[in-house]
């Protein structure tokens, strides 16, 4: 069985847009970690003994900056929420993929296909989102305010 061009063009396109958009994300998370933690690592140069350290951290700004030092850093809403907006961006790059590919009509057709596929990848972080919303609530990690 013979694979048509067109047909390789719309299942190689989106694996390159995806892996593309990956290695973007991850330059990005790479820089915000080295510059958290190069700040704090000049936060912590700035206090002269442990004395004034622990008398820092014993304070309300002291126990923030401790919460700050994880790796990972982001309370679930804020996971939800970048969630959201991940799917809400991927989801309007699918529409402007599908806007891209039907101004240039039948000569660029795996543009659709391409499209119809960020599409419903950004659909799917929006339900990951609600489906980790609800759960979360039920759980009792995320509490109404």
């Amino acid at each position: 069985m013979q694979i048509s061009e067109e047909l390789t063009a719309m299942i190689v396109l989106p694996i390159f847009f995806f892996f593309f958009l990956l290695a973007i994300k991850f330059f990005f998370d790479w820089r915000k970690i080295r510059l958290k933690s190069d700040f704090h690592h000049k936060l912590l140069e700035k206090f002269g003994n442990v004395k004034d350290l622990n008398d820092f951290l014993q304070t309300k700004p002291g126990a923030d900056f401790l919460h700050s030092l994880s790796i990972d850093g982001l309370r679930p809403k804020e996971k939800l929420m970048s969630a959201v907006s991940t799917g809400v961006i991927v989801g309007f790059l699918g529409i402007a993929v599908l806007v891209f590919g039907s101004l240039f009509g039948e000569g660029i057709r795996y543009f659709y296909g391409s499209g119809v596929a960020l599409f419903i990848l950004g659909i799917g972080y929006l339900v990951s989102a609600m489906v980790s919303y609800r759960l979360s609530k039920k759980w009792g990690i995320i509490k109404d305010e």
